[in-house]
């Protein structure tokens, strides 16, 4: 796509039941979304394809299915909002027979396509004036404002008046290097101009991720992207402190800023200060450092395919095989012997159904687990994982349904104090947060928790209803049991393996553990829980029954990858 930057751009693929859909898109529809690829889309495109169903006697559906315009994780957003381009989503019925959905797509996509070449000229001008039009509105610090499209549907979140000049990236912190290559690396490879401070700087209003703005000096070699450019709808899309949905309806994520998925300091300015800068070459991303020696590392899941795993459990895979280069085999329950786990150091469960995990593993396979987290294994689980280390009685931490709609937010959790599982850290990760049970420790170290809703660190990026609900709630606990630890989050540290701020705590832990030469423990003191304190952590665990907001999604397009 960078090779070949598209102007029209059809992902076509299936949903349930029998319908068709093609755009226009549902609300919401981001707010820095130009307005003339949205144009070509309703206009030309859209317009096309439904006069084409109309002649062929086909039923469809618009915006009434659901699928907006606001993510931008998918074949029709990221054209969109990262090459100008008309994303369009076409969702064909796989209830209906198959060589009507091959016509509907035939009909639906060259209709489409054979508009768009009909209407060149227009958008090969609008196409240029985009980024003509993105560039001023850079210059000007303008943010574009939000809006809504559908029937019925009104403005109920603006963009602020808020001026936004650029965005600084810090690097003088050597715990955050390879997380800020990452991203310097990603914003030049979607052609964002990124230059470096060649002397510190003095910001007036410099204002940090989830901080009020103050005056500060921003030291050489930080790096400084500004929106007066022609990628300005992606930069502020990447970069933005918030997404300011203007309607709250939710196919996917309402937060996903890459500083804070990295956990790298930063922050934007509304004034132009006089800088020193120079661009910058192209960034290369270092490895992650590996200690001399690494533990033995399993994966405790659900299904054995190696081609298609539950998700967390491929996004899990793919962070140790393809980023960290850290080897781990694969179990399922019936794999599980003390023979087999005497073999690891570490166990990986990730978010699966903690239920139907326990109940697989039986007795003889939990006790096995309990005596090997005894004799010294660290057992790491989150999410459905932590429900299941609950109710196998080798967590002591409470967990209870939330009762919250947030539907993918991104929120502040602190450190009460530096250890080896916030090493790098600097103190806070931002986790992504999707309705996630609230957890009690019982015991064992709180080493992550969310602040308290007045706390100058109480901080959300993204749509967050009830949010305050897990304010003070603890979201990563290290529990010693026995010579071994048990660590539990309540969240995915990991998710869809590009949270690398958060997935960086696994990491540690993975290192922190039996079987590495470098390994630097600090053991916490206190005594284990008790046998009347894990069958209450059990107890409560047993109640869950939510894993997640389910986002609003009408039950047809829930096919939608």
């Amino acid at each position: 796509m960078r090779r070949f930057p598209p102007q029209v751009f059809i992902d076509q693929h299936g949903m349930g039941g029998k319908g068709y859909f093609f755009p226009p898109n549902s609300d919401p529809i981001h707010h820095e979304v130009a307005s003339q690829p949205l144009g070509w889309i309703d206009g030309i495109a859209g317009k096309a394809s439904a006069d084409a169903f109309r002649a062929k006697g086909y039923a469809f559906e618009t915006w009434e299915a659901g699928f907006d315009l606001f993510y931008p994780g998918y074949g029709d957003t990221f054209p969109i909002m990262r090459f100008g381009a008309a994303g369009m989503t076409h969702e064909v019925g796989q209830a209906a027979p198959f060589a009507d959905q091959v016509d509907k797509h035939v009909t639906a996509g060259l209709a489409a396509l054979r508009a768009s070449a009909r209407a060149r000229q227009r958008i090969n001008t609008e196409y240029h004036q985009q980024f003509v039009d993105a560039a001023a509105q850079g210059a000007a610090c303008a943010l574009q404002p939000n809006h809504v499209e559908n029937p019925g549907n009104e403005l109920t979140f603006h963009v602020p008046d808020t001026r936004v000049c650029g965005y600084f990236i810090r690097a003088d912190d050597p715990g955050r290097r390879r997380e800020v290559a990452t991203l310097v690396s990603r914003l030049q490879q979607d052609d964002v101009e990124v230059r470096r401070l060649l002397a510190p700087v003095h910001v007036p209003d410099y204002t940090a991720y989830g901080r009020p703005a103050t005056p500060t000096v921003i030291p050489t070699g930080s790096y400084w992207i500004p929106m007066a450019q022609g990628q300005k709808h992606w930069i502020q899309t990447m970069l933005g402190a918030d997404t300011y949905v203007p309607f709250p309806y939710f196919y996917d994520l309402s937060g996903w800023s890459m500083p804070l998925l990295q956990d790298v300091a930063g922050g934007s300015t509304g004034t132009l200060p006089r800088m020193r800068t120079a661009p910058v070459g192209p960034a290369k991303v270092p490895n992650a450092p590996l200690p001399a020696g690494l533990p033995s590392v399993g994966i405790l899941t659900q299904s054995s395919s190696p081609y298609n795993p539950d998700q967390s459990t491929g996004w899990l895979r793919w962070r140790l095989s393809s980023d960290w280069h850290i080897p781990a085999t694969t179990f399922t329950a019936d794999q599980i012997s003390a023979s087999t786990l005497a073999r690891l150091d570490v166990l990986l469960v990730p978010d699966i159904d903690g239920k139907a995990l326990n109940a697989a593993l039986g007795t003889d396979r939990n006790s096995a687990i309990a005596q090997w987290v005894a004799g010294g294994g660290r057992l790491v689980t989150w999410k459905g994982g932590t429900q299941y280390a609950a109710l196998a009685g080798l967590s002591s931490a409470l967990l209870k349904n939330a009762e919250n709609e947030v539907p993918g937010a991104l929120v502040r959790a602190t450190a009460p104090r530096n250890g080896p599982l916030t090493r790098g850290s600097g103190g806070d990760v931002w986790s992504m947060y999707s309705a996630d049970p609230v957890m009690t420790p019982v015991r064992g170290e709180v080493v992550l928790s969310y602040p308290a809703k007045d706390s100058p660190q109480w901080a959300v990026s993204g749509y967050a209803k009830g949010i305050e609900e897990i304010a003070g709630s603890a979201a990563l606990v290290d529990e010693q049991v026995g010579r071994g630890r048990v660590t539990v989050f309540s969240f995915e540290p990991n998710f869809r393996a590009f949270t690398d701020g958060t997935a960086g705590l696994v990491r540690n832990a993975i290192v922190d553990s039996r079987g590495t030469l470098e390994r630097g423990i600090e053991e916490p003191g206190g005594r284990g829980a008790t046998t009347a304190e894990r069958r209450r952590a059990a107890q409560a665990a047993q109640k869950l029954d939510r894993q997640g907001f389910q986002s609003l999604t009408d039950p047809r397009s829930s096919a939608r990858p």
